[in-house]
């Protein structure tokens, strides 16, 4: 019995974590009950908080392959914060924004 109990543990943790991210991915609906105002007011927070999530898990998973494959590793932070850094003041250069109204107050 013991040995059984050891043999379906793993499936055990894979079936409760597969249970937890779905159920946290279901956060979601929350945003169907909260008002248009104040969904406007959080709604930059929220996809700056998605794009940070996704780009530092793209991070995360790239960096050591990238250490891993070069043999010089010292330049590896530089050229990461240099790309960075580019594509920072290349946005605030540029400044551009869809709007289809170039006046209204949805679209600064």
């Amino acid at each position: 019995m013991l040995y059984y109990f050891y043999m379906t543990q793993p499936w055990l943790y894979t079936i409760l974590s597969v249970l937890a991210v779905s159920l946290v991915s279901l956060i979601g609906i929350l945003a169907l009950s909260i008002n248009q105002i104040r969904l406007k007011k959080i709604l930059l927070l929220l996809v700056s908080f998605a794009a940070g999530s996704l780009l530092g898990g793209a991070f995360i998973h790239l960096l050591p392959e990238a250490f891993a494959e070069s043999e010089i590793t010292e330049i590896i932070p530089f050229i990461i914060l240099l790309g960075i850094v580019f594509f920072f003041f290349l946005e605030k250069i540029l400044c551009w924004r869809h709007c289809h109204i170039p006046t209204s107050d949805e679209h600064p």
